[in-house]
């Protein structure tokens, strides 16, 4: 059941891997479990009946916003948050996973550092790349996807600041 005023709007575009969206939705209950005043709010993107049929199982609940069409990620990003009620809104792809205490650990950074808009999380791959971060530094027209081994000592564990977060997987401030 949805909050009544919830802390969390997860946000979530499924398209058509029923399989990704199974993993997906096994990650946002864990994230609901954690932030047990939260709200999920599903945009189907012309999603196949393999996800529709996935969705209808699992995701009791949740807000759906049915587009016939793919509109493309951002269209649908725009579509669920404005539908979002949270302070803060979790945005995913359906190939991107919650991990268990990922959801509170990003909510705490944003409290906590007052200039952010958003945050994201180290993204790890599972078709056997390594980790990455999902945060990109710029410097003049190059970008630098960081890795660990790019970090300065001590920032593994740390907030740290970039000019952008990956697209898969995202914590915004809603007022921002």
């Amino acid at each position: 059941m949805p909050a009544e005023q919830p802390e969390l709007s997860i946000v979530v575009m499924f398209t058509h891997d029923a399989e990704q969206a199974e993993r997906c939705l096994n990650g946002i209950a864990t994230a609901r479990s954690e932030v047990p005043a939260s709200e999920t709010i599903i945009v189907l993107n012309r999603a196949s009946q393999a996800v529709r049929s996935v969705i209808e199982a699992r995701a009791a609940g949740a807000r759906v916003i049915d587009s016939p069409t793919n509109t493309g990620t951002a269209v649908a990003w725009q579509l669920g948050f404005t539908a979002a009620r949270g302070e803060f809104v979790l945005l995913l792809h359906e190939d991107a996973v919650p991990l268990p205490a990922m959801t509170p650990k990003l909510i705490g950074t944003l409290k906590s550092e007052h200039a952010a808009a958003a945050v994201g999380p180290w993204i790890e791959e599972t078709r056997g790349t390594p980790s990455v971060n999902a945060g990109w530094l710029r410097f003049g027209r190059l970008g630098t996807r960081l890795t660990p081994d790019l970090l300065p000592v001590g920032l593994a564990d740390a907030p740290y600041a970039v000019n952008e977060i990956s697209s898969s997987i995202s914590l915004w401030r809603r007022s921002a």
